[in-house]
């Protein structure tokens, strides 16, 4: 059993990889958004682009929450798993 827990354990760390990879992009973007809006704040202030500018910001905020959200549970599906191991183990081999 603890032979098989190596190469779970293994895709489960390669998802969390990707997942913090993806992630990175999608804070890039809203940082990116939320710099040219401080930059250009007299432009947004005349032009009365601040509601488009937050619509902006919002969205990369949502699709950021969202991988967080999935990383999360992984990392918490992880640590359930890793803890149970031992105990199945000792069940398991008795």
């Amino acid at each position: 059993i603890m032979l098989l827990a190596g190469p779970g354990q293994g895709v489960i760390m390669k998802r969390l990889y990707g997942l913090n990879r993806f992630m990175v992009k999608h804070t890039d973007e809203r940082v990116k958004t939320t710099n040219e809006a401080v930059q250009g704040i007299r432009c947004v202030k005349m032009y009365s682009w601040e509601e488009s500018f937050q619509k902006l910001i919002s969205k990369g905020r949502a699709g950021e929450l969202d991988v967080l959200r999935k990383i999360s549970y992984l990392r918490g599906f992880s640590r359930a798993y890793m803890g149970a191991l031992p105990g199945v183990v000792a069940v398991a081999s008795f």
